[in-house]
């Protein structure tokens, strides 16, 4: 019978296929490698492991001497190149920078960023960076931000907080709470507006949602083969649906943003007194040549940069604090060598001037101890532009996809040691008693080389601000039993947010 005959070759089939898996499996010398399947390449193994990715990346790669290639099936464009080799972050990132741009891949999984810094190479991007490093940098911009994030640690976040500790069992969603504060933060610097994401009753603002949307989407993309995604954005269906809604509210918020701000400009012949990002960006149009296409993916980019990693960083931070109360005691203690510009506000409790907290070794050391083990940006994409051999002596080729594990970086025996895995930041301050050099290459939360962020400084000064107040006013407490793990998503967020338990700390005035 035909069908018996088809069933027969069916079942062949599977056998052969099983056997061979068999054999390539008890021959293959590192059984932590991901198994490369006929027809399928090492995707199943990608595909299984997609919910843990970064811890599943980190195995892969210290089984494999800090780099490995990843390969898909053929002609599907999947070629991945994972790396957590310095030498070769600091030839991709610095030394051969030309020959490793974002790519024209790239800017089509980002797609929602437009022509944005994030996006661009060559000289779209040499333009945009020094535009953007002129703002960011003068001391009207940096005065403007430092003035924001301390009233809105004193006006929001710290009277809520207070709320939650005085309230039943004093517990939140901390991730949520910081998420909500570096948005509405963010929010103020780029547009000038603060949409009270942090105001009492956690209100829903569509355009924070729409972002956060958005950025679930990217992830799944920069993981799978081109044609893939593509197919199910084409059909409008599962993950790319909710793509479609998130970039249409998130044109509809800037576009409105914009046009008030263009009235603005004209109503009061230019806009002196806003020290925003998209004022400064209005403002300098002598020639009228800036688009609100510009504008739009301008505006988009800082918001990604300042919103998400910013919130990421301080979760992070203060779940690491849970578990070493060690490093709390060392930093309240160096937070009480600060007298002269501390702050006590009409409840009691302590802010402090960025400019001051600025000196803290302790501190910073303990925010770079916490990146490096939980980097907001975990994995770093690049193309390849020629091929050539690494500093590993891997060959890569043009439709290379380098994707640094940053993640998997801070968590290598051959780069941080035996105690890799441990929360220490003593490992940043040197016998002197100062902060000790890392090369970039090495601790590349910010990025390495041309591309090394922008707003790094600036980052600081609102970790600082923030960290340094809630430690110094409230005892922070994990809720037992509480899962925490990555969220697989471009920024590194909790899976399950973090769940805290907020107490008032009572301190003595001196």
């Amino acid at each position: 019978m035909p069908s018996f005959s088809f069933l027969e070759l069916s079942l062949c089939f599977l056998c052969f296929v099983l056997f061979y898996c068999f054999h390539v499996w008890s021959k293959r010398k590192n059984p932590a490698l991901p198994l490369d399947w006929p027809l399928l390449g090492m995707l199943p193994a990608l595909l299984a492991n997609l919910p843990r990715l970064h811890d599943w990346v980190t195995s892969v790669l210290a089984a494999s001497t800090l780099s490995f290639r990843l390969a898909g099936p053929p002609r599907s464009g999947m070629q991945l190149f994972f790396t957590a080799d310095p030498a070769n972050i600091r030839h991709v990132l610095t030394s051969n920078f030309p020959n490793y741009p974002k790519g024209p891949e790239f800017a089509q999984i980002m797609d929602i960023l437009g022509g944005g810094i994030f996006n661009a190479d060559g000289d779209s991007w040499r333009r945009q960076r020094a535009k953007a490093q002129l703002l960011i940098s003068g001391p009207r911009f940096r005065a403007f931000m430092s003035r924001c994030t301390r009233r809105k640690v004193e006006r929001d976040l710290l009277p809520l907080l207070a709320r939650v500790a005085g309230a039943g069992a004093g517990e939140c969603d901390l991730q949520d709470v910081f998420l909500r504060l570096t948005f509405d933060t963010t929010t103020t610097l780029v547009f000038g507006l603060d949409p009270g994401c942090l105001a009492v009753g956690f209100p829903e603002v569509p355009f924070a949602r729409s972002i956060d949307d958005a950025m679930d989407v990217l992830l799944v993309r920069s993981v799978l083969p081109l044609l893939w995604w593509k197919l199910v954005r084409r059909l409008g269906v599962g993950y790319e649906r909710k793509m479609t809604v998130a970039w249409r509210d998130i044109d509809r918020f800037i576009g409105d943003t914009i046009a008030k701000r263009r009235e603005a400009v004209k109503a009061r012949g230019g806009m002196e007194d806003s020290a925003d990002l998209l004022s400064s960006y209005i403002d300098d149009d002598d020639a009228g040549a800036v688009v609100d296409a510009f504008l739009r993916d301008t505006t988009m980019n800082l918001m990604l940069a300042g919103r998400d990693t910013t919130g990421s960083a301080l979760t992070w931070f203060f779940y690491l604090l849970t578990r070493n109360p060690g490093v709390v005691s060392k930093i309240l203690a160096e937070l009480d060598t600060i007298k002269t510009t501390a702050t006590t506000t009409l409840d009691c409790m302590v802010t402090y001037d960025p400019d001051e907290l600025g000196r803290l070794v302790y501190l910073h050391a303990a925010l770079c101890e916490s990146l490096r083990l939980y980097p907001p940006v975990p994995i770093e994409h690049k193309g390849v532009a020629a091929a050539e051999a690494l500093p590993s002596g891997h060959e890569v080729r043009p439709g290379d996809k380098i994707l640094v594990s940053l993640y998997a970086m801070g968590r290598m025996e051959a780069v941080w040691g035996k105690d890799c895995r441990e929360f220490r930041p003593e490992r940043w301050i040197g016998e002197d008693g100062k902060l000790q050099y890392v090369p970039s290459y090495r601790f590349a939360s910010f990025n390495a080389g041309p591309r090394t962020c922008l707003g790094k400084d600036m980052a600081f000064v609102q970790l600082k601000t923030v960290a340094a107040a809630v430690v110094r006013n409230f005892e922070v407490e994990a809720v037992p039993g509480h899962v925490v793990e990555p969220k697989i998503s471009i920024i590194l967020h909790m899976k399950n947010g973090f769940k805290a338990r907020i107490k008032r700390r009572h301190v003595m005035n001196s």
